[in-house]
C-alpha cells in the first residue's frame, strides 16, 4: 500500500503520533530511513542557504486581485425591464439607419466628384459611326492620364502625318 503524501510528510517531520508512526513505518520499505534523512539534509540545506523571499509591500491589494479574478461573475439584480423600453429597439434602428444613410451619400459624393468629370463623360459619349471599330478608355487620376484604345481601324502608317483639319 503507497502512503499518502500527507502521511509522508508528517513521517519525514518527526509530526507523527507514536501509535500511528509505528504503524506506517510498518509498511515501509527497507531503503525509507535512508531516504528520511536525506530528505531532512536537503530540508536542513535549503534552509541555510537559500534566502527567504521578500514580504509583500501590498499584500492586500495582492490577496484582493486573486480573489476578483477566481471569484465568481455577479449577474444584474434587476432582470425586469425598464419602464418605456419600447421605443429602445426602435431608436436603435433609427440611429443604424441614419449612419448608414450618411455614409452612403459621403462615398457618393466622394466617389463621384472628380475634377475633369465633364471631360469623362464627354469622352465616353463620342460614337465612332462604324460597328467595326470598338473604343476602350483608361483614366488614370493619380497620373492624370487619359488613354484610348481603339481597335478595328486600318493600319496607318509611322509617315503618314496625322493632325485636326
Amino acid at each position: 500500500m503507497k502512503p499518502s503524501e500527507e502521511t509522508l510528510t508528517a513521517w519525514i517531520d518527526d509530526a507523527l503520533s507514536a501509535d500511528d508512526q509505528a504503524a506506517f513505518e510498518a509498511n515501509l520499505p527497507p531503503n525509507a530511513e535512508e531516504e528520511r534523512r536525506q530528505a531532512k539534509e536537503l530540508g536542513q540545506l535549503l534552509r541555510t542557504h537559500l534566502k527567504p523571499a521578500p514580504p509583500l509591500k501590498n499584500a492586500e491589494f495582492f490577496t484582493h486581485s486573486v480573489l476578483q479574478q477566481i471569484a465568481p461573475p455577479v449577474l444584474a439584480a434587476s432582470a425586469s425591464p425598464k419602464q418605456g423600453s419600447f421605443w429602445h429597439p426602435f431608436l436603435h434602428f433609427l440611429t443604424a439607419a441614419a449612419a448608414c444613410l450618411a455614409i452612403v451619400f459621403f462615398l457618393g459624393h466622394t466617389l463621384n466628384s472628380s475634377s475633369d468629370s465633364d471631360y469623362f463623360a464627354a469622352f465616353h459619349n463620342l460614337q465612332a459611326g462604324d460597328e467595326a471599330i470598338s473604343a476602350v478608355a483608361f483614366h488614370d487620376q493619380e497620373a492624370q492620364i487619359t488613354v484610348l484604345w481603339l481597335e478595328g481601324l486600318d493600319y496607318l502608317p509611322d509617315s503618314q502625318k496625322i493632325g485636326a483639319r
